[in-house]
């Protein structure tokens, strides 16, 4: 009785594994061409999906050496332009780095703003770089809450600005000060971050 039941299991199953395999009465190639078909489709569908994914957004940073260590602030990179500032038309460039943060502000500015801008040089433009070395000391003079440095000598320029969406970029340096009169050289400075 056992060894009927056991052929009965094996003849069911081999009849279902050969149905499965084309044994319908229909030819083996018919399966072949419709798998190979919905492989094809489902390959096609990939690579539309593919097509479709966005490219990963470039980090936003700012780097530069400070008293020549190398700096790479990316984190909150970005340029913005605040055009209802009480003192005017804003545009700042900022980013951080831990506790420590890297300002620039340049006032009165158009949005699309692109030029050169140096203490030593006249111009109806203000810059100023403010940097928190992430201490908590004392403010810096001519620098909003929370900077511990500011510029007292600048040079800066913005080669690309296209607006919002598109990436600020530049170079820039200056000679930092805290409330003390304690100096600090940044140099070799380079911005290129998100204009939102």
């Amino acid at each position: 009785m056992k060894r009927r039941l056991i052929a009965l299991v094996l003849l069911t199953a081999t009849t279902l594994w050969g149905v499965a395999c084309g044994g319908d009465g229909a030819s083996g190639g018919d399966d072949v061409a419709t798998a190979d078909a919905a492989d094809a489709t489902a390959d096609a569908a990939d690579v539309v999906a593919l097509d479709t994914i966005p490219p990963l957004e470039k980090i936003s940073k700012v780097t530069f050496k400070l008293g020549g260590v190398n700096n790479t602030f990316d984190v909150n990179g970005e340029a913005d332009y605040i055009p209802t500032d009480e003192s005017g038309k804003l545009f700042k460039i900022a980013a951080d780095k831990g506790l420590r943060k890297l300002e620039i502000s340049l006032v009165p500015v158009e949005e699309y703003v692109v030029g050169h801008w140096a203490d030593y040089e006249f111009s109806e433009v203000g810059v100023q770089i403010c940097y928190n070395d992430g201490s908590g000391l004392a403010q810096a003079p001519g620098c909003s809450v929370g900077f511990t440095h500011g510029s007292i000598a600048y040079d800066i320029t913005i080669s690309e600005n296209g607006g919002a969406g598109s990436y600020v970029q530049g170079t820039f340096s200056a000679t930092l000060q805290d409330s003390d009169g304690n100096t600090l050289d940044l140099t070799e400075g380079v911005f290129d971050v998100k204009h939102r």
